[in-house]
């Protein structure tokens, strides 16, 4: 099922399927606010949105919680796309950056199994040490299941209540990781996409939260975004002609800084790097995700089933 619900998102733009899922969509996008938050038709088919029915179920939540929610985080995610949640330890910070920077491969990509028309199989994995060395890559990523190992990620998420805040933020008690990713980015000769003004297609009720396990600024690879862009309308041309010099708001950290987002936000990365970069982040979501089916998390359903068991024990 994972694999077929794969091959339809990839076909999503064909003629006739796309007419479709366009026609499903605005239906959707038109009775949202009168749908429930956890609808199990609506939740099944914005696995296929193009954006629109995300823009348009962010704005229904946004009111909700404006009107109701009392809490500090959840009120600043909500008018801000991102709220500061704290920071770890010194001997957390080395034991999570030791775990990491000690394993001896990783993929060459800005995350493992990220579809490519030609290659259908994952990437391979190279050395760290050669990664580094080479002057065109600049993304390398650990798969979930390194990711889960890591000793101390899911004390970190109970610590500072990740779990609880996705689902005072999603408005659900069925907030779910679906995608927990590890990168280590470096200076590079070669750009990358996620240096442009984007969104995340995650689902249309998702919630990240990254730890830097490294220190970043404007000039040392923070994330950057426009506060407040997670209700704006959806516009596909917006990334391409906003000028990324006014009101963007870079999220800046000391190593072990953690950081909630919600990356329907206009986001990017940052090429600026002085010193590698090594970040983990970790998604929620209400419902199934599209970047579950893209990135093939499915290949680590039990390790995530596993991570989000012990969350909620």
């Amino acid at each position: 099922m994972d694999k077929l619900i794969e091959k339809i998102i990839l076909r999503r733009n064909t003629v006739i399927i796309k007419q479709f899922f366009d026609l499903v969509e605005f239906i959707f996008c038109k009775i949202v606010r009168f749908c429930n938050l956890e609808n199990k038709l609506l939740g099944f088919f914005q696995i296929f949105t193009n954006g629109k029915l995300i823009s348009a179920f962010r704005r229904k939540k946004y009111t909700i919680l404006k009107n109701r929610s009392n809490s500090k985080i959840i009120n600043e995610v909500n008018n801000n796309s991102f709220c500061f949640l704290g920071k770890l330890g010194k001997d957390e910070i080395e034991t999570g950056k030791n775990y990491f920077l000690n394993q001896k491969k990783i993929y060459n990509s800005h995350v493992p199994y990220f579809f490519k028309k030609n290659k259908s199989e994952k990437e391979d994995k190279i050395n760290i040490d050669d990664f580094l060395k080479n002057k065109d890559s600049n993304y390398g990523s650990f798969d979930i299941k390194t990711s889960v190992e890591c000793p101390i990620l899911k004390n970190i998420s109970l610590k500072y209540k990740f779990n609880e805040i996705a689902e005072e933020y999603l408005i659900s008690n069925k907030a779910n990781v679906f995608s927990i990713n590890t990168m280590l980015t470096k200076s590079s000769n070669s750009s990358h996409d996620v240096f442009k003004l984007h969104r995340d297609i995650d689902s249309i009720n998702s919630l990240a939260f990254f730890i830097y396990w490294t220190s970043t600024s404007q000039e040392n690879g923070s994330t950057s975004l426009l506060p407040g862009s997670h209700i704006y309308n959806f516009d596909r041309k917006f990334g391409k002609i906003y000028s990324p010099n006014l009101s963007l708001k870079h999220i800046e950290g000391e190593e072990g800084s953690i950081y909630a987002l919600d990356t329907w936000s206009y986001h990017r990365g940052n090429e600026k790097l002085k010193n590698p970069r090594l970040a983990t982040w970790i998604r929620y979501s209400s419902f199934p995700s599209r970047i579950y089916y893209m990135d093939r998390n499915y290949l680590f359903k039990n390790d995530l089933e596993n991570f989000n068991s012990q969350e909620t024990s």
